[in-house]
């Protein structure tokens, strides 16, 4: 079960990392505001039949009593870059008000309502459909399909399966990543880069060891205070 959650953990990381690379290959070909709009349609359309099939949503029931707090947190995924927006899901006050929404139905329904309000600002930015190649395309669906849904989806199921602390340590791997897919798409690596990675990963080898070793031990209770009621931290 542990290599499983660190399989997706690292799973998420690696489809993080590809957020800057790929981009690139849309930004030159589309403008920032129809990346953004195309990127959550493309979203979308997994985000919707997942959340349909694994929760099963009553839509217009949760949008009706927590669309205040949707429209809150897509006007956040629009300004904010989308890993900020993920991490805010767990931790703003904002959120902990939605409780009662399933996690994968939540940011479908952000994702809604953030193509919705980026629709205005497409007029504004004109696309040129003939400055439009299939590596722009390609861009595209990759920042759609998967930092914005495989990313949350693997990241949660980890956090779930070991833990906020233990999941945090595998975002130092960011920077190997990004380094490795810039190699396989053609661009140069430095010394500095292989260093700083080899250093990244012995760090986080050596962190898990030393969080295994630190665990608590147990300790013998009374009877009597073993019948009191147990506070999860």
């Amino acid at each position: 079960m542990k290599y499983k959650a660190w399989i997706l953990l690292i799973l998420a990381n690696l489809f993080w990392s590809g957020n800057m690379i790929f981009g690139k290959f849309s930004s030159t070909e589309f403008p920032a505001v129809w990346t953004a709009f195309l990127r959550w349609v493309v979203a979308l359309i997994l985000l919707i039949p997942i959340a349909q099939i694994v929760e099963k949503p009553l839509w217009l029931q949760i949008w009706k009593k927590n669309r205040g707090i949707i429209i809150s947190l897509a006007v956040l995924a629009i300004v904010v870059y989308s890993y900020l927006m993920y991490a805010s899901l767990q931790f703003t006050s904002v959120v902990k008000k939605a409780k009662g929404i399933p996690p994968i139905t939540l940011v479908a329904m952000i994702a809604i309502v953030g193509t919705i309000l980026l629709i205005p600002f497409l007029f504004m930015q004109p696309l040129q459909y003939k400055e439009v190649t299939s590596f722009g395309i390609m861009g595209i669906i990759y920042l759609g399909v998967f930092p914005a849904v495989g990313s949350f989806i693997f990241w949660n199921q980890g956090i779930k399966m070991l833990g906020a602390g233990k999941a945090g340590i595998t975002m130092n791997l960011l920077p190997v990543f990004t380094a490795i897919i810039s190699v396989i798409l053609g661009q140069g690596l430095v010394i500095s880069q292989i260093v700083g990675g080899l250093l990244t990963i012995a760090g986080m080898i050596l962190t898990s060891l030393k969080l295994k070793q630190v665990s608590p031990e147990p300790k013998q209770i009374s009877p009597e205070k073993s019948m009191a009621p147990q506070l999860n931290p």
